[in-house]
Parts: structure tokens; sequence; C-alpha cells
């Protein structure tokens, strides 16, 4: 099936199921199995706050409950038919479009960032920089401040914003919306590493430099609170190789400095110890999956939690570690395997 074939296809599933709603004898008032004490406006509210946590299936459930029970010129609900066909994989864009624009010219989407957003993002993905930029800029005026269900909904929407600019060869005004993005969510490395990127793109080799060592110092604190945590390791090797990339631009530049140059080299020692970091959660996730398999014998099950132990004291998850030493100490109580790494972690946690 071709990519347009899936596309109609995945409408076609979507607009059947609409219609066929729509077509029962609940559908101009309460839906059968609902709970009758639930508003379907209520339920809509639910899907945009599922959406915005990036809950796509509950969110999508929501809605076929609210359909029910709600006018199909109700504008809320082409926020929600909007973003949830920009879910669909492929996305159905030209759809999507049509439900936010139509909701966005309304009296509640005019004071709504959501839609705004969606429409300045479709654009921006498909390099349409001009026609980003107005729904962009709508978007950022109309965003709160304050997190939405823990996301800085403003600084990514800046972020945007910069890149369209970067987009349209307005380097200082990208720049200059970048570093308004950090202000509001400096602690975020993903926006310290777009920051990076839209510097980049200024050639601000400084700055972008600067901004990807934020990122990978703030991934590491993270680490440290969940060390197996493979998307973080993931995010700082990614921000690694940025800076090595980076770098290097940076010394082409100044082919007589001998300080850009030295310094590519210094990050491509720690790009070596960020990528031996991700490969023991690599390590540790299969020994996890050999440790599942039914024909494991006692002696090789030892062997697999002493492996694991040794990965996770490593990684800094000493928890993980004490916990499979244990299961083996309960097995095999002399095993000096298990008895030397207990050791050397409580002498390590001193």
């Amino acid at each position: 099936m071709t990519q347009r074939s899936a596309t109609i296809f995945q409408t076609a599933v979507l607009l059947i199921t609409l219609a066929s709603l729509a077509r029962l004898p609940e559908a101009r008032g309460q839906a059968a199995g609902q709970d009758p004490t639930v508003n379907p406006e209520l339920r809509l509210d639910e899907a945009i706050r599922k959406l915005d946590n990036d809950d796509i299936e509950g969110a999508r459930i929501e809605y076929l409950q609210a359909i029910r029970g709600v006018s199909r010129d109700n504008k809320k609900l082409k926020l929600v038919e909007g973003l949830l066909q920009l879910k669909l994989k492929p996305p159905n864009v030209p759809e999507a479009l049509v439900a936010l624009e139509e909701y966005n010219k309304s009296a509640e989407g005019r004071n709504d960032y959501r839609g705004h957003a969606a429409v300045g993002r479709v654009y921006q993905e498909s390099r349409r920089y001009l026609l980003a930029s107005g729904p962009l800029l709508t978007a950022k005026g109309l965003a709160p401040r304050e997190p939405v269900n823990g996301k800085n909904v403003r600084a990514d929407i800046t972020l945007d914003l910069a890149m369209v600019y970067h987009g349209l060869k307005k380097h200082k005004m990208a720049l200059e919306e970048a570093k308004e993005a950090e202000q509001l969510a400096g602690g975020d490395p993903q926006i310290q590493l777009r920051l990076a990127e839209v510097a980049l793109g200024s050639e601000d080799f400084e700055t972008a430099i600067q901004a990807a060592d934020k990122a990978i110092n703030l991934y590491r604190a993270r680490i440290k609170t969940a060390p197996l945590d493979k998307a973080d390791y993931r995010a700082m090797l990614n921000a690694h190789q940025f800076k090595i990339s980076t770098g290097m631009k940076q010394a082409d530049k100044s082919p007589k400095n001998p300080v850009p140059t030295f310094n590519v080299a210094i990050a491509v020692q720690q790009a070596g110890e960020a990528q031996r970091q991700l490969s023991l959660v690599d390590a540790r996730d299969i020994a996890l999956q050999a440790l599942r398999k039914e024909q494991a014998d006692s002696r090789t099950t030892i062997q697999i939690k002493i492996f694991l132990a040794r990965i996770e004291a490593a990684l800094g998850a000493f928890s993980d570690a004490d916990e499979h030493i244990a299961e083996v100490l309960r097995d095999d109580p002399e095993n000096t395997e298990a008895l030397d790494l207990r050791r050397q972690l409580t002498g390590d946690q001193k």
C-alpha cells in the first residue's frame, strides 16, 4: 500500500466511524453506555488535556465518546479532530488544516494557542516558513508562561519560531527568539539543544557549544536520578555528537588556532564515554531478555544476575545491582563473585 493509499484508508476509517456514530439514536443526546453524569463537553476538555500530555490513544477514546453527544459544528470538536489527524501515521495534513483553521477562526480558537501552534508547526515542518511565522507568533502571544502538564509550551513555541526565522535567513531574530526560549526553560536540555542548533545556523559557535554543554550537563543530572533511562543516554550522546560537528566547523574557521581543534579532541573522548554508557544500557536490556528465557538453568541464571549487577553498578544504579546480588546469594550464599561485588558496592557507597 502506498503512503497516499494508507492516508486515504486511515481517513476513510475515521469518517466511517464518525458516520456510524452519527446514525445512532443516541447521537443527539447521551450515548449508550456513557456515564450520564459526564458532559460531552467535559470529554472534549479531557481529550485536549490528554493530547497536551501526548496520550493519543486516551484522547481518541474521549473524542469517540464526546462526539455522540455534541454537535458536529462544535468548534472545540474541530480542534480535537485536527490534532488527532496530525497524529495519524502518516498524518492527514489537509484534513487537519481544515479543522484547525475553522477552530482558529472561532471565538474560542482566537484565544487558544493550541490550534495556531499546530498550524504553524505543519507549515514549519513542510519548510513553508513564511506561512508558519504568523500562526506561531500568534501562538506565542497566547501561550501561558506556566507549564502545561509539565511542559513549557511557550518555550517550545518560541523555539519553533526561532527555527522558522532561521529558515527565513533572519538569523539575528532567530537567535533572539532562541535565547528568549532559554530564559523561559533553561533547565530543559532539549531547549538547550535547539538553542544550539539555531546558534549554529547563525555561525555563533561559542553560543552553540555552550548550549550543547548545558544540555549535556542537564542530561547527566537526569541520569543520576534515573541511571537506567536509555532515552537520556541517547540524547546525551546526540548532544556530544552535535558538539563535535560544531567544534569542527569552528576549527575550520580558525585553521591556525589550536584551541578549537583541541576542544574537538576532548569532545570526541567525552562522546566515547557516552557511547560506552549507552552500550552498557543496551547490554543490560539484552541480558534481561536472556534472564526471562524459559530454559535458563540455575547456573546460567546466577551468571546473568552477576553480569547485570556489574553493569548496574557501573551505571550508578546501586539499588538494582544490590537486588540482583541478593538474589544470587539467596540461591548460592557462598558465591565469591557476588560477595566480592557486594563488598565493592558497600565501599563505593561509603
